[in-house]
């Protein structure tokens, strides 16, 4: 019989075996702290788009209640980052109001109601918290995947999220994974970093893709129950934003040339706000938009988006701001 079969060796192997293998663990340890490091050091570092959501989210979880000059955290996606000038803003704002805005490209419903949870957690105190979403991302059923996790999702809300998409424990895997590997979680943006490095201007191509530039092929929507879905996410959104001692406010924004905003399941989440108790600012018909006010036929040409600032500001100004903390 042989000698090895009887051996003591705890890994059943001989020694070299072992020190192979321990080699190959330690080998695979430092490459995944190296990624670790690369990410956050150089990587997401060297993405002015990271830098942005990285400072806004920073500053969205200093603000505070302020009786001189109301405090608004203002959340949305690419629509409120083209539709409104931070310069603009500030310069009619002033000193009257404290407004932080924090876009965030590509997150929809979901993204927000456990951003705006985990903002909370992490000590944000706004008197006002403004969602910038359309109806056609208030009723999006998914969120931006595990970058959404890694930037705005509690570790503790995980289940819950998972609840909501129905996901597959793949996916609830790969989402747990998001919550504590920067890598994990941003690849999906170290993707986007090396395309715009390798293909400066790829970013035109969204809209075509996304079904919004000329001579996209025209995307027929879901049939949904409009108003009760639309009911159900203000009210949770509603109950989220006041548990942190804020109040929420929802704006209707622009929503490209096609006809996703201007119809008449509108009216319907119009009337699911007036049913949840929640003050809507209905912005996408406050001016005449055409489609020449479109960049590609989705985002707000920086005219377009003067005029934008400007309806936005003066809406925040007609919100009862004082004494607005429940």
């Amino acid at each position: 019989m042989p000698s090895s079969i009887f051996s003591s060796d705890p890994s059943g192997g001989p020694p070299q075996d072992r020190r192979l293998f321990a080699g190959i663990l330690a080998l695979v340890c430092v490459l995944a702290a190296g990624l670790e490091v690369a990410t956050r050091f150089v990587v997401l570092d060297a993405s002015r788009l990271q830098r942005r959501i990285e400072s806004a989210l920073a500053e969205a979880k200093t603000i505070r209640p302020s009786p001189a000059a109301p405090s608004v955290l203002v959340v949305g996606n690419s629509l409120l980052l083209e539709a409104v000038n931070p310069d603009s803003m500030r310069a009619l704002v002033g000193q009257t109001m404290d407004v932080r805005l924090l876009p965030i490209e590509q997150t929809t419903y979901f993204d927000w109601l456990y951003g705006v949870a985990h903002l909370l957690e992490k000590g944000s105190r706004p008197d006002i918290v403004a969602v910038v979403l359309p109806r056609v991302h208030l009723l999006n059923d998914g969120i931006w995947g595990p970058y959404s996790v890694f930037r705005l999702v509690s570790a503790r809300d995980l289940l819950a999220l998972a609840r909501d998409l129905d996901l597959h424990p793949t996916v609830i895997t790969s989402y747990a994974l998001a919550e504590v590997s920067e890598f994990y979680g941003a690849r999906t943006e170290l993707r986007g970093v090396a395309l715009r490095a390798l293909l400066p201007g790829i970013e035109q191509l969204a809209p075509v893709f996304g079904g919004f530039g000329r001579g996209a092929p025209p995307k027929g929507r879901p049939l949904v129950d409009t108003l009760a879905i639309a009911r159900e996410r203000m009210r949770r959104m509603k109950a989220t934003v006041e548990e942190g001692g804020s109040r929420l406010v929802w704006v209707l924004p622009p929503a490209g040339v096609l006809d996703s905003t201007f119809d008449a399941g509108r009216d319907q989440v119009l009337r699911a706000a007036r049913e949840a108790e929640v003050p809507v600012m209905a912005l996408d018909h406050s001016s005449t938009y055409g489609a020449d006010a479109f960049s590609d036929g989705l985002h707000l040409t920086p005219a377009a988006a003067g005029r934008f600032t400007a309806s936005f500001v003066e809406g925040l100004r007609r919100r009862p701001l004082e004494g607005t903390r429940p």
